[in-house]
């Protein structure tokens, strides 16, 4: 049985996940930063950071 997370929800406003949206699918930045915005998008829509794909 998984465990509850301990983290705190991350809510965002409109503006912040449309900003994490464009970096998400940029292809000038580097892949690090576009990754780490993914995962944070996901993770606001309440998907555990340990989610295989979230790694992909």
């Amino acid at each position: 049985m998984p465990r509850k997370t301990q983290r705190p929800k991350l809510e965002l406003t409109e503006s912040e996940k449309e900003k994490l949206r464009k970096i998400s699918q940029s292809r000038k930045l580097p892949f690090r930063e576009i990754q780490r915005a993914g995962i944070l998008l996901l993770y606001s829509e309440g998907k555990a950071i340990t989610d295989s794909r979230l790694a992909d």
